[in-house]
């Protein structure tokens, strides 16, 4: 018989996360190295549900304890869990991965004994873009909490959480390889302390001691002359292509009936709202008179700068951004979804105006229930911008993408 094991939150055991990369062709390829240490006296079962990019594929799964590596196999969740608990009842010790829900996966150690070191090694692959003029590199890191319950929206199972312990350092390195065309690009890291190695046909971005689990990991690639690629690898008996194309078009647009929502929930406050209010500030000098804008503010509830949309005229403009920056990270929790439809329905009454109708969403995407946003109308397009130092933007990107926008 096994010991009696006891379920901990992974901020006891995790020691350091490592990252290493490499960018080639518009393709990441990064290798996730977490370690675990059980310091304890007790027999653990250990659950780490993290985030990973959007549009990453895992590729690879491997875990090595006790001197021993040991390759992942593949099976689908119910049959991954009943193999799960057979292995736990045999004594040895045991590792799963899983995908909890968009943009989340979770870790499963079990059997882990006092004094075992643990290395969970995951690979994975994710396309990249080119978005004015730029190619930027997302890796989050921590997944922050949200408003609302996880669990009851599905998107996490009992035994997972995101909780974190703020008073813990966990240890953060990464070496990126940036290769052929590529490397010739003005690289830069805006998110942490960096250096940037170039020679021949190679950049390797390498961060410096001190970071932590704590933000996403941004690295930007100003794009190369040649703006379109292509790849070509065998699958099974077939082959796959995977091609990436950024063509040049001339800067014309129709007049906008525009709504920008702020999101001015707790999670907000600080660095969050101050980059929303830049937004607002950025976006409403963009406009012109031909153009149309309400601005509002949502948390548990909604607040408009106008009863509707109004004429982008220099008096209304200083009006609404009067508003934008009065905002204050102080309307309780965050209903995006709520927001996000009751402003449609304004926008809905504008369908007849010879206008192109465009909904801006700045938030942190701190809230449960992402995914069910993906089912708004897709007659206005949104744009989203996430903000803060580790927003969601796997799920704020796929709605924008849903609805014809993009998403920054």
């Amino acid at each position: 018989m096994p010991e009696a094991r006891s379920e901990i939150h992974f901020g006891d055991v995790l020691r350091s996360v490592s990252l290493k990369g490499r960018i080639e062709d518009m393709v990441l390829t990064m290798t996730v190295i977490q370690s675990y240490k059980n310091d304890s006296a007790d027999n653990l079962e250990v659950v780490y549900t993290f985030p990973m990019g959007h549009g990453a594929i895992v590729t690879g799964f491997k875990a090595r304890t006790g001197g021993k590596e040991r390759a992942g196999g593949l099976a689908e969740a119910g049959q991954a869990e009943s193999l799960y608990e057979e292995a736990i009842g045999q004594g040895g010790a045991v590792v799963t991965l899983e995908k909890s829900s968009e943009g989340l996966n979770t870790v499963n150690i079990g059997n882990f004994i006092p004094g075992l070191a643990v290395d969970v090694e995951i690979e994975y692959f994710q396309p990249l873009r080119i978005e004015r003029g730029r190619i930027r590199v997302a890796v989050p890191t921590v997944a922050s909490p949200r408003f609302g319950d996880l669990h009851l929206s599905g998107e996490l199972r009992d035994h997972e959480s995101i909780r974190a312990n703020i008073l813990v350092e966990y240890p953060l390195s990464m070496a990126l390889d940036i290769a052929g065309e590529l490397s010739k690009s003005a690289i830069s890291c805006p998110s942490h302390p960096a250096t940037v190695a170039v020679s021949p046909g190679l950049a390797t971005v390498v961060l410096e001691p001190g970071a932590f689990l704590d933000r996403d990991l941004i690295i930007h690639l100003d794009a190369p002359p040649s703006k379109s690629f292509a790849l070509t690898a065998p699958a099974l008996e077939a082959h796959a292509v995977m091609a990436a194309f950024h063509p040049s078009f001339e800067n014309k647009r129709q007049p906008l009936t525009m709504s920008v929502l702020l999101d001015c929930s707790g999670s907000m406050a600080g660095e969050s709202m101050s980059e929303a209010k830049e937004a607002a500030r950025l976006i409403a000098e963009r406009l012109n008179k031909n153009d149309s804008i309400l601005l509002s503010h949502f948390g548990g509830w909604l607040d408009h700068s106008t009863k509707g949309p109004v004429k982008a005229t220099p008096d209304n403009l200083r009006r609404v951004l009067d508003f934008a920056q009065n905002a204050k990270a102080d309307m309780g929790g965050s209903e995006i979804s709520w927001a996000l439809n009751a402003t449609l329905e304004i926008l809905e009454k504008k369908r007849r105006a010879p206008k192109d109708r465009v909904l801006v969403l700045a938030t942190d995407g701190m809230a449960a229930g992402l995914e069910k946003l993906l089912d708004v109308d897709d007659s206005v397009r949104i744009f989203t911008l996430g903000v803060g130092p580790s927003p969601a933007e796997g799920h704020l990107r796929l709605l924008a993408e849903a609805t014809g926008g993009a998403a920054q």
